[in-house]
């Protein structure tokens, strides 16, 4: 079982549905209305649920039981129905000053809630059931439970969706889920991947790769932006098959090579008139040029390695007009492999299916919408949930063809 350490990437998660990615470390940590101090997390099992006590962390011993799903038991009386009670805002002789004292003297969630059940005069009259809604809504409140647990890609993508889910496309799990299952994502293949989810989908194809084989993201920026890819936590070793392509190159791929010699303007230096001042803004553009050799080599590399390997899969998730990019990469992979592009908008899609039937570039297409929505599960009260999200978008998946 694996153990929190000092240096670890976690994810914070609330019974809010709160999710934070954080640094194991000595500093304070603010999550959500409270802040304390993560050191006495370390050594226990990920996925252990402490209880915030004032700055500090207390490991829960025994989990804590769902009254919704199973009951409050029978320590409480119940009504028959709630035709008697009346939404009058006097049935509660706890004040606000009432629950601040409490908190002032060091009084637990569990003991709070307690003294709110005593003091409401119409919590007998409820329902069972009702009286269930009221408790979890009172534990929801005034409870500071934080599980931590290891980074995955399903709470990575539900932290991204709580934060700003135009940022990855509205991309939910399911949808990432069948990408990774119709892109036939393994250890040692090959993939060709375009996005603008802020690394979310090149950590999770990183994480089934394992280390082995390769995958080449392209990008409009020299150095990209991935914050979601490093909420993933993923060791070098992990991280080493990812390689970077300039977007621009798509379509010079096969005829262009990428310029590597080192410019050599601004990087000369006169001692002999130059103040200090002049002779650091020359050694900075010397590192600047040396990095961007550096950043040229390694693309000249990556070129080299796509124009001599067929890959595996494609993979395209882009705020873009996809015909453009799919039409440049498509050649690139071997016969017989899947292709996924993933669009929230049907008419891009119905665009490359058209393009692709017409020009006999792959054969079981399929163009489907992503849906979606959670169920409330409980003894004779199993409905969907009312309130859901928006679409997951839109997936044209195939499989290359050789017109040989």
């Amino acid at each position: 079982m694996a153990l929190i350490s000092s240096g670890d990437l976690a994810l914070l998660k609330s019974d809010k549905g709160t999710i934070r990615s954080t640094r194991i470390d000595d500093k304070r940590v603010s999550f959500g209305k409270r802040s304390f101090f993560l050191h006495e997390a370390m050594g226990k099992p990920y996925g252990t649920t402490f209880e915030v006590n004032r700055d500090q962390l207390v490991a829960v011993e025994k989990p804590k039981t769902d009254v919704l799903s199973e009951g409050i038991g029978e320590d409480y009386e119940s009504g028959i129905d709630n035709r008697a009670i009346k939404d009058n805002n006097q049935s509660q002789k706890l004040t606000r000053d009432d629950i601040v004292a409490l908190k002032a003297q060091g009084a637990k969630a569990d003991e709070i809630i307690g003294q709110l059940v005593e003091n409401s005069g119409t919590f007998k009259e409820r329902t069972e059931y009702s009286q269930a809604k009221y408790i979890r809504k009172k534990q929801l409140r005034y409870e500071d439970d934080v599980t931590i647990v290891r980074p995955s890609a399903r709470l990575v993508c539900e932290m991204c969706l709580l934060r700003n889910p135009l940022k990855i496309l509205h991309m939910r799990i399911d949808t990432l889920s069948q990408i990774l299952a119709l892109s036939n994502v393994h250890s040692g293949s090959n993939v060709l991947l375009v996005e603008n989810c802020q690394g979310l989908v090149s950590g999770a194809v990183l994480q089934r790769l394992g280390g082995k084989g390769k995958l080449i993201q392209f990008s409009r920026e020299a150095v990209p932006v991935r914050p979601a890819l490093e909420a993933f936590g993923l060791s070098e070793e992990v991280l080493e098959p990812l390689e970077d392509f300039p977007l621009a190159e798509i379509g010079k791929l096969g005829w262009v090579n990428v310029e590597t010699k080192e410019d050599k303007s601004g990087v000369e230096t006169k001692e002999d008139t130059l103040g200090k001042r002049k002779r650091k803004i020359d050694h900075d553009e010397d590192d600047r040029h040396q990095r961007k050799k550096i950043r040229l080599e390694q693309v000249e590399q990556t070129r080299r390695f796509i124009e001599a390997n067929k890959m595996d899969s494609l993979i395209v998730a882009s705020k873009f007009q996809p015909w453009p990019i799919v039409e440049s990469l498509i050649c690139r992979l071997a016969p017989s492999r899947p292709f996924v592009i993933y669009s929230q908008h049907k008419e891009s899609l119905v665009e490359c299916f058209v393009n692709f039937r017409d020009q006999n570039l792959a054969v079981a297409m399929q163009l489907s919408e992503t849906w979606f929505r959670h169920y409330q599960v409980f003894p004779q009260r199993t409905r969907p949930e009312m309130n859901g999200k928006r679409s997951g978008g839109y997936l044209l998946t195939g499989t290359t063809c050789s017109k040989e």
